[in-house]
């Protein structure tokens, strides 16, 4: 199971470093389809349109109307595939793409057109350098229309990778609690073992403190019956009792002080008898 799940979790991994991938695939996409778009889609369509304004005043000035009405519906045209570049740049869809390169397929049959009714050198050399500005459009909105496909295809991917792992979570997460389910009652059994054992050392630890307890007060209890017997032989006049015990601290102080009392009383004695001798 340890293994499965151990398989499992490399299988995630994996996942994780292709959906990052992914992300990375998109990121590029995105800013390819921008910059071609703003560096070449919408400066391109502003030079087609100041073009064709300037064969349009040549095709005046030579009185060529026929040309002049030809450019007024390519004007047309150039707008309307102006606008759909721009909405193709924002939605990266692939059908927005496709009806940006359906319109400059008309826009260059419109162009076509106009070329075929030129009269003029001047005005054929103006009509070349429109139709190379827009075939540097075309170019460019193909390649972005790729671009978006492959973020079209990374967004297929990331999303077939988060159900893919959202599957594989659910199992590693079915495995784990089946592996804990079989654990359970070895679990139980060592919680029962370790209270049992906790139980038994806090048992040992109150009879050890009961015991010391008992120890300290037997030898309170001796040492205060030691006292009892040297006040009751000071009080008979037995000045010559000693109270043994080796007890320390405070009460060893206590008891060392108290073998004194005899040896003062007996001075206190022995100047009384003098003062009454001298009486």
């Amino acid at each position: 199971v340890e293994a499965k799940n151990i398989a499992i979790v490399q299988e995630i991994d994996a996942d994780i470093k292709v959906f990052a991938t992914a992300i990375d695939r998109i990121d590029e996409n995105t800013t390819l389809v921008l910059t071609q778009y703003r560096d070449i889609v919408l400066p391109g369509g502003h030079e087609v349109a100041r073009q064709l304004k300037a064969l349009d005043e040549l095709a005046l000035r030579f009185g060529n109307t026929r040309v002049s009405s030809l450019i007024m519906d390519g004007m047309w045209q150039l707008g309307t595939q102006r606008s759909a570049a721009s909405r193709f740049a924002q939605s990266r869809l692939d059908k927005d793409g496709q009806r940006v390169l359906e319109v400059v397929s008309e826009l260059k049959k419109s162009f076509d057109e106009i070329g075929r009714h030129l009269e003029t050198a001047e005005g054929k050399k103006q009509y070349e350098a429109i139709v190379a500005s827009l075939s540097g459009m075309e170019t460019a909105v193909k390649d972005m229309v790729v671009q978006c496909r492959e973020f079209a295809n990374s967004l297929k991917q990331i999303d077939a990778i988060g159900n893919g792992t959202s599957v594989k979570l659910t199992n590693f997460e079915h495995e784990v609690k089946q592996e804990m389910d079989a654990q359970g009652p070895r679990t139980l059994t060592g919680n029962e073992n370790a209270q049992q054992m906790t139980l038994f050392v806090s048992a040992v630890g109150l009879l050890l403190g009961i015991a010391i307890s008992i120890f300290i007060i037997l030898g309170l209890v001796r040492v205060l019956r030691e006292v009892v017997l040297f006040a009751e032989a000071i009080a008979k006049g037995d000045f010559d009792y000693q109270v043994s015990t080796r007890e320390k601290g405070e009460i060893g102080t206590l008891v060392a002080s108290m073998k004194h009392i005899p040896e003062t009383l007996e001075n206190v004695l022995g100047e009384y008898q003098r003062l009454g001798t001298d009486v």
